[in-house]
This record gives C-alpha cells, structure tokens and sequence, in this order.
C-alpha cells in the first residue's frame, strides 16, 4: 500500500537576525510548557513552588535554631526572615505574569543583544535550509548539517516564524520574512509538517537514525 504523497523539497535562504532570536525566546518562554509537558516543571509554576518551599523549609529550620541557640530576640529580624519566600513568591508570579506583556519582548531583546555583544551568540548567521523527505539540510558559511526528521522534536507555526524544534529549549528558526507571500510560508510549513509526520520513529517503515552522525 502506498504511502501518503510528500511535497517536494524546498529551500529558502535568509540572514538571521537578533529580532528573529528574540520572536522565538519570546515564544518559547510563553508556549514551551505547553510544546513539551516533560519540561513544564523549568519553565511554569512547578519550579518556582519547588524553590519557595524548600527556601522556607530552610528558613523554618533556621529560624529554630536561632531560637534555641537565643540567638533570634528581635520581632523585626524575625519578620525580614519570613518575609523572604513571601517576596520570592511574588516575585516568581509577577516574572510569570510579566511574560504575557510587552515588556517580556523588550527586556528579551535587550538581553539578546548583549549576549551578541558580549560574543555568549556568535555571529548571526547567513542561512541556507531545504527540507527534503531525508532531513532538514542547513548551510551556513563553511559548515553543513542535516537534521533527521526523527530528530526533530516539534514543528510549530506562529505569527513570526516557523520553528523546528530539536530540543524543548532550541529550534532552527525559519522568519516569515523570508517568504515572499503568506502561500509560500503556508506551503512550507505543510511540507515540513508533512515530513516530520513521516520521519518521526513511531513512523510505520522509518529506518531514519535518531543521533545524526
């Protein structure tokens, strides 16, 4: 029996920029929770609940210790100490808040461009990708690599761009920008949807490898 007809390979070639870095940041630290559950507990709710309690466990043990040792007699150096989780709460929400809001996108940004400045991220590079049945085939100046389908995590759309996740934190970025019509952008993103849907391991007849070589 035949299997499900693949589009062709296709190609698109672009500079990409620190704004394309800060789209992508921006969404992930919104969706990622959502992409990839096994991770949601490093970037939502779950790790800041795991810091505050252990933080006032520790607190709770300390501020016994000081009592018996009669070390803690001031009301007031009682209250900073437990005071401590409270604003550590608040911060945690207000940062998680601060995510939904515009805010989130220029503090992103600026971020983005130090860590270029300070050479944390190398030179942006010139990018050349075709998606083909194999693979994801990138091309940078003097370097070349293909990502096995099987190897992609998660194929995923937005307003910005296209992002094809190889792990829950990183993806190869494609901007909108680069297409000339909201047709080639579509086009592309069902081809590589199409692919990813074929290459993945769980796949009946795929005999792609997982680790490229």
């Amino acid at each position: 029996m035949a299997g499900p007809e693949l589009p062709t390979p296709l190609r698109v070639e672009y500079q990409l920029s620190a704004d394309d870095l800060t789209a992508f940041k921006v969404f992930s630290d919104r969706e990622g929770p959502r992409l990839f559950p096994e991770v949601r507990w490093k970037l939502g709710w779950r790790r800041m609940l795991l810091v505050w309690g252990t933080l006032s466990a520790v607190l709770v043990g300390l501020i016994g210790l000081l009592e018996w040792a009669g070390l803690l007699r001031s009301r007031a150096a009682l209250g900073a100490l437990l005071s401590l989780p409270v604003g550590m709460a608040a911060g945690c929400a207000a940062g998680r808040l601060l995510r939904r809001t515009r805010l989130n996108r220029l503090f992103t940004a600026e971020r983005v461009r130090a860590d270029i400045k300070s050479g944390r991220i190398g030179p942006l590079p010139h990018v050349t990708m075709e998606i083909t049945p194999e693979g994801v085939k990138v091309r940078h100046p003097g370097t070349e690599v293909t990502h096995y389908w099987s190897h992609i995590r998660r194929v995923v759309s937005s307003r910005e761009a296209i992002y094809l996740y190889t792990t829950p934190l990183t993806a190869l970025v494609v901007p909108r920008r680069v297409f000339s019509d909201q047709a080639k952008c579509r086009r592309f993103h069902e081809a590589a949807l199409a692919y990813w849907a074929a290459g993945r391991p769980e796949a009946p007849g795929n005999t792609q490898p997982a680790v490229l070589p």
